[in-house]
């Protein structure tokens, strides 16, 4: 063998060597992350008034009843914690990455369901070599809890004098009935036996005429709750906008309380749990309408004001 071409193979093992020592100088024990999502309901008993709420619109008409849903989920686009509104330390629970049919991307508020995921960290983070394990390099005060909803998904009984209207124009509001109970695939919503199957854009729009229905929710750092306009140029971070939404409204409110994200320990597999809880007892308002007489195709179905407030978030960094 040439000496030339001895010395470029004894070159090519000692880089090869090398190259596995440095990947197996990596901790096997190097830590790891996931996340478990408890999703639960606050309501009280079905017939009860405790989740009645106070605050009426004035805009639909008389005030008839308020009813509770029997059943109430959520699909979501986005779940992400931050530590700052220039979201420089971010934990992405659920993003672009799940395809839109994952199971993990849904909530059952109903029955209490659960999902456990890997999250990924961006901003000041360190990582194993293989990529498999990432977190923050350092203690991280997260101060915001922030949501982008693909929708809330209810099915609720109608007031028996509902019952008693044409099929056709039946309630205006849920034009466009859909014989599809996939909450994929409904538009205004699916009627049965007086039993209506809808998802929250549905139960919005009439508080959005003009804009897009708001989808996004950003909790914390704030001493109130309101609704943010972001207008058709708002590309900069700040605390209402943080998704950087144009042309529609953002959700503020301070039901969520930061918590310190601590690095996991060589060779343990650190859990934080983020409980997500809904009172949905008489959330959805019913009002007389235009022609304000009550159990008439024009009355209004909408959401209780400031529904979203009926939404806590609480964390456990163990």
């Amino acid at each position: 063998m040439k000496p030339g071409k001895f010395i470029c193979i004894l070159a090519g093992i000692f880089i090869i060597s090398g190259c596995t020592k440095h990947k197996d100088s990596v901790p096997p024990d190097f830590g790891k992350v996931q996340t478990k999502i408890l999703y639960s309901n606050t309501s009280p008993a079905k017939n009860s008034d405790a989740g009645k709420s106070d605050q009426l619109y004035t805009q639909f008409g008389e005030y008839i009843t308020s009813i509770t849903p029997t059943v109430f989920r959520a699909k979501f686009h986005t779940i992400r914690f931050a530590d700052d509104f220039n979201s420089l330390n971010t934990i992405e629970v659920i993003d672009n990455n799940l395809p839109a049919a994952d199971p993990r991307r849904s909530a059952d508020f109903t029955n209490g369901s659960s999902v456990t995921l890997t999250p990924q960290f961006y901003g000041d983070i360190k990582c194993s070599y293989d990529m498999t394990s990432c977190y923050f390099q350092r203690p991280t005060t997260l101060k915001y809890f922030l949501f982008r909803l693909w929708y809330f998904y209810q099915e609720v009984q109608l007031p028996q004098q509902y019952a008693s209207l044409p099929a056709t124009p039946g309630i205006y509001q849920f034009g466009g009935l859909s014989a599809s109970t996939d909450p994929d695939y409904i538009s205004g919503g699916s009627l049965i036996n007086n039993y209506l199957i809808t998802k929250s854009r549905s139960l919005l729009t009439m508080l959005y005429p003009s804009t897009p229905v708001a989808d996004v929710y950003v909790f914390g750092n704030t001493d109130r709750t309101y609704e943010y306009y972001a207008g058709p140029d708002n590309s900069t971070p700040n605390p209402d906008n943080l998704m950087r939404e144009v042309n529609t409204y953002v959700i503020r409110s301070n039901k969520y309380n930061s918590f310190t994200f601590d690095p996991p320990a060589d060779g343990v597999t650190k859990i934080f749990t983020t409980t997500i809880s809904f009172d949905y007892n008489n959330l959805i308002q019913i009002y007389a309408g235009e022609d304000n007489i009550p159990y008439t195709s024009d009355d209004v179905f909408v959401y209780a004001p400031n529904y979203w407030e009926r939404l806590s978030v609480n964390v456990e960094d163990n």
